[in-house]
C-alpha cells in the first residue's frame, strides 16, 4: 500500500501561524493500493473520490478492500 496527499479535499484542519512566524500545515495523507494509484494517474483524483464515495468505501482504514480492484 502507498500513501497519497489529497489536495483537493477540504481542509479539516485550518493552517497556524505560530509566535515567532512559524507557519503551519495539516496535510490528509489516504493509504492507496496500486490499482487505484494507476486508476487516479488515467482518471484523476476527483474521480477515485467519487468512486470510493458511490462503493462507500472506507478509505481512511488500511485492512480495506482495493476499488477499483487490481
Amino acid at each position: 500500500m502507498r500513501s497519497w496527499s489529497c489536495g483537493s479535499l477540504p481542509r479539516l484542519l485550518p493552517a497556524h501561524t505560530l509566535d515567532g512566524g512559524v507557519h503551519i500545515e495539516f496535510l490528509q495523507v489516504v493509504p492507496v493500493f496500486e490499482s487505484e494509484r494507476r486508476f487516479t494517474i488515467e482518471h484523476g483524483a476527483d474521480a477515485l473520490l467519487k468512486r470510493w464515495e458511490e462503493a462507500g468505501v472506507p478509505f481512511w482504514d488500511p485492512r480495506r478492500s482495493a476499488e477499483p480492484a487490481a
